[in-house]
């Protein structure tokens, strides 16, 4: 198999494969591959900071080893990520908790920034209310009864 590459106005390369076998000759067109993407306001607009990070975290767990996530903080310029993203991603580690929220400090208040705001380079506890601890959920997730000797005999 060979492949020939071409480019168009748009940098999308294209590609076409010819397979030769002992009863035909087959040209194959591949699926284009695409060009660097490139945002219409620029790059001006991002963070390409590999400091700029959002690190969430439990509040329960020393900080030393206690990240749940780490994200690029590359939707602004000066370094932040989209908070409702974040919250999303946190609320399905915590076993579908969507009452989550952040704080920046462990028993802090809740972090001022709507849903579709972003949240600045730094560190997030992601915090569920206290009435629903994660003991009484994994006890109910376990509550079962006793299977009968009976349900294993063929």
């Amino acid at each position: 198999m060979s492949c020939d590459k071409a480019h168009n106005h748009n940098n999308v390369e294209h590609r076409s494969a010819t397979l030769y076998s002992s009863m035909s000759i087959n040209t194959i067109h591949l699926r284009c591959t695409y060009g660097r993407p490139v945002h219409p306001e620029g790059d001006s607009t991002v963070s390409t900071n590999p400091r700029h990070r959002v690190l969430l975290r439990h509040p329960g767990y020393d900080d030393a080893n206690n990240i749940l996530i780490l994200l690029q903080a590359s939707d602004h310029s000066d370094g932040a990520f989209h908070h409702e993203t974040a919250r999303i991603a946190c609320a399905i580690i915590a076993d579908n908790r969507w009452d989550g929220y952040f704080t920046t400090t462990r028993n802090g208040p809740r972090v001022d920034v709507p849903g579709n705001g972003l949240l600045p380079s730094g560190s997030y506890y992601f915090q569920v209310p206290k009435e629903h601890h994660l003991g009484k959920l994994l006890s109910k997730r376990w509550d079962h009864t006793t299977p009968t000797d009976t349900c294993c005999v063929p």
